[in-house]
């Protein structure tokens, strides 16, 4: 008996240590520090934390030190962790408030903005590495408050670029870079092209074949010399003539947009200043437009934008249609074949549009088919309030005029060819 009498209290003494401790345990992660718990909180959602690799936790009622990448020393945060984890947009000022804090390990993310580092006084190692973070972002917040601070390197800048250029055009690259004391320079297929330089901007005049390559943009700051920035590659093509993504030959850099007929002159400036075009030619009083765009912006999402626009009718490449030969240095007449015999009437309602060297409307064939514009007579007056004076009988788009009369030949073959066959 005495030895149980002896032994039971050491049992006891075992029981009530182990709850002691379970207790001191409950108690610490109840007292974890609000002022940390709130920058842990604005932290996640100035970082987009519902978009996270790993959330465990975070924003829960869990112990502050069971949320992915927190640790504690007593009640205040010791150390983040959060390296890899898809955070986003900016770091909040908040971030200070963590007074304690001696580790933040914020690198192979998405960031575009660190605040200033004025509150963490014990902080011992600050990386931010691989983040899409610029000189402009990081001149402000440094020399940075640790002993070991890893900036670089930093995400490409800029969107990979292809361009097609024709012989002979101008070809400008800027991707509006202004931070002061900046160094520039432009590589082309891994050698010095131009630079270094105080602008970020690539000007070639009148392009040829051996401009065509891959460029890329080194950026250096003499206040911040362990970081160099480079620019994703931005690749020229150099060709005869552009293209669209189906092959089809277009005018580089230009759509033609078509206005609703309510459009009024500030609706137009509007849209121009909206997408940030140049009018270079217009038709049909307005209604459609020829813009033209600058060297950096990609054609096709551009197009696309303004044809989704829904106070647009649309917009579509500005194609270029060969004829083979300038029609004035031809020598022979195209002689178009008809059928023997009168044309035959037709009551078919659809009309064609013909877009050729003009028509021969007065020929025995086509006159009897060919459509007339009664709503403005020749009388040198726009009747039909068109802004295309006297098209009677169509108009030359090139010519800018109403003499559409057929020297050539060719459009007069094409108008048979539809009317022998309607």
């Amino acid at each position: 008996m005495k030895y149980l009498i002896r032994f039971r209290p050491i049992i006891l003494g075992l029981c009530l240590s182990l709850f002691f401790v379970s207790l001191q345990t409950q108690k610490v992660r109840a007292q974890a520090d609000p002022v940390d718990s709130t920058a842990l909180v604005d932290l996640y959602l100035s970082t987009n934390g519902t978009l996270w690799n790993n959330q465990t936790n975070w924003l829960t009622s869990a112990p502050l030190d069971t949320w992915h990448g927190v640790t504690l020393n007593g009640p205040r945060v010791h150390s983040i962790l959060l390296d890899n984890n898809n955070l986003t947009g900016a770091v909040p000022p908040t971030i200070n408030n963590l007074e304690f804090l001696k580790i933040l390990h914020l690198g192979d993310n998405n960031l575009e903005s660190m605040p200033p580092f004025t509150g963490p006084a014990f902080l011992d190692t600050i990386i931010i590495s691989n983040n899409q973070l610029t000189f402009a972002e990081l001149l402000p917040i440094t020399p940075l408050p640790a002993d070991y601070v890893e900036l670089s390197p930093q995400d490409s800048i800029a969107y990979p670029a292809y361009y097609q250029r024709p012989v002979g055009s101008n070809f400008v690259i800027s991707f509006g870079i202004s931070t002061p004391n900046n160094i520039y320079t432009w590589y082309k297929d891994g050698t010095v092209f131009s630079g270094p330089s105080s602008t970020d901007e690539l000007v070639i005049a009148g392009v040829d074949y051996a401009n065509e390559g891959t460029y890329v943009l080194k950026i250096e700051n003499i206040q911040l010399q362990t970081l160099t920035l480079y620019s994703y590659e931005q690749f020229l093509d150099v060709v005869e003539y552009c293209t669209n993504d189906e092959g089809s030959p277009i005018e580089c850099q230009q759509v033609v947009v078509q206005f609703p007929p309510s459009a009024t002159v500030a609706d137009k400036i509007t849209k121009r200043n909206l997408f940030n075009a140049t009018v270079v030619d217009e038709c049909l009083c307005g209604l459609y437009e020829t813009w033209e765009f600058s060297d950096t912006v990609d054609l096709e999402p551009k197009r696309k934008n303004i044809d989704d626009d829904a106070d647009m009718e649309g917009a579509d490449f500005n194609f270029i249609f060969n004829l083979g030969q300038n029609i004035g240095e031809l020598d022979t007449f195209f002689t178009p074949q008809f059928p023997l015999g009168p044309p035959v009437p037709s009551t078919n309602p659809l009309r064609v549009a013909i877009i050729d060297a003009g028509v021969s409307w007065d020929h025995d064939w086509i006159k009897e088919r060919y459509w007339i514009n009664d709503g403005d007579p020749i009388n040198g007056v726009d009747d039909d309030g068109n802004c295309l004076d006297d098209d009677t009988f169509g108009w030359d788009f090139f010519g800018e005029s109403a003499q559409t009369h057929d020297y050539h030949g060719h459009g007069t073959a094409a108008a048979g060819i539809i009317v022998t066959g309607t």
